[in-house]
């Protein structure tokens, strides 16, 4: 039995856009779970042969109001497609699913702020993509799960369920996990878990690592595998879960040639990272539903500091579900996310905290609003800039 579904809502800049909806409702725009409704009937015929169709977008917008390198405002976007396909109800192929995902991405990239976590996990360079198109199959009473295609690597490797909702790039996935074929570069890759029972999971990846020189992997297929440059990303992760909780720990090689501070060229290189999420405190209906939910994260990542900026990243924080009972629906949190930066890379300070919280306010069941608020302590370990203060909003909307 597989410890997480073929198509989740993930820890990834993507979060928001692969969370499948509940079937659309024609119903007013205020009450439809997609602005575009049933479609006709065309929403809930595919759902019917196991195909489930979702249209996201996000938008946000970020000022630096004080300190960092600039005070800019940057307005970036993402436009995401997803086609999921249960293939035993289309096709009858048991313990099989069909997953493409493909995105187009627009607006501004630089915030501003001078620091090297970043401020938002959409930030990426403008582009069409299809991004992931994968086959899942189970084996062996479904303890056996092996995807293979473009993949999103940290849907797999390295994610925590309560900080998905952050909008900075460091909660989604360390800054020192160095080469992951993650948001946007994803990549061609080989994906294997074995849950021996319903607790414990092991973990395998093999991955085109080429972006690692460059290559823009995202908007490329099995090229960059069979040829030039033949960089690999390798990961191992091994976890387990409880009532209320999950570890994972994990380990990863990256192949390609590093630069190293003091001059010289890496062989490679390693790392490794360790994941927690709690669940605090949980209420549910009758039927067994929440209602509302309190939870923790934690992630702890290290790095080689001959060639990685930060050696060491920890990052926490809260999230609420519910907190108020006017607003059952609404999503808010906190956390810190402090990079140690490496003593061989020349910075003047040690480290750059980033201190972020949000309220998400869930307008109707198509559309969210986002006011975030970080403060960011020596950003870029740069002792010329002062602390920054950036004011931001994100805006949902399911189609």
């Amino acid at each position: 039995m597989s410890l997480r579904p073929a198509v989740a809502c993930l820890a990834t800049p993507l979060a928001l856009a692969l969370c499948p909806a509940a079937p659309a409702q024609d119903g007013g725009l205020s009450e439809r779970d997609a602005l575009l409704g049933d479609l006709f009937g065309l929403r809930s015929g595919l759902g019917e042969s196991g195909v489930t169709v979702d249209l996201t977008l996000v938008v946000d917008g970020t000022q630096v109001v004080s300190g960092g390198a600039a005070r800019n405002e940057a307005v970036r976007g993402l436009f995401d497609v997803a086609v999921a396909a249960d293939m035993a109800a289309l096709a009858g192929i048991e313990g099989a699913v069909l997953f493409l995902d493909a995105y187009s991405l627009f607006g501004e990239q630089d915030s501003g702020a001078g620091n090297i976590q970043g401020v938002s996990n959409i930030d990426a360079e403008v582009r069409d993509q299809i991004a992931e198109l994968w086959w899942e199959q189970l084996f062996l009473d479904d303890r056996l799960r092996v995807k293979v295609g473009k993949v999103e690597a940290n849907s797999e490797f390295a994610w925590v369920e309560y900080g998905g909702e952050l909008i900075g790039p460091a909660w989604a996935i360390s800054p020192n996990v160095l080469g992951i074929p993650t948001y946007p570069e994803t990549a061609v890759s080989f994906n294997a878990e074995w849950t021996p029972d319903d607790r414990h999971w092991v973990r395998v990846g093999v991955y085109d690592g080429a972006a690692q020189s460059g290559r823009r992997t995202g908007v490329h297929g099995v090229g960059s595998v069979f040829g030039a440059p033949s960089d690999l990303w390798l990961a191992l992760e091994v976890g387990r879960t409880w009532n209320a909780g999950r570890l994972g720990v994990g380990a990863w090689r990256a192949t390609g040639d590093f630069d190293e501070f003091s001059g010289g060229v890496a062989d490679g290189s390693n790392g490794f990272y360790a994941v927690f999420d709690q669940t605090l405190a949980q209420e549910v209906d009758a039927a067994g539903e929440p209602l509302s939910s309190t939870g923790l994260f934690a992630r702890l990542a290290y790095a080689d500091p001959e060639v990685s900026e930060v050696e060491l990243h920890l990052a926490t924080g809260v999230q609420w579900t519910g907190l108020l009972a006017a607003r059952p629906s609404d999503v808010c949190g906190c956390g810190v996310s402090i990079a140690e930066l490496s003593s061989e890379a020349g910075f003047d300070d040690d480290r750059e905290v980033v201190l972020e919280g949000y309220w998400g306010f869930q307008v109707t069941p198509a559309i969210a609003l986002k006011p975030d608020v970080q403060y960011i302590v020596d950003p870029g370990g740069d002792p010329l800039l002062d602390d920054a203060l950036v004011l931001g909003l994100r805006v949902q909307a399911a189609f």
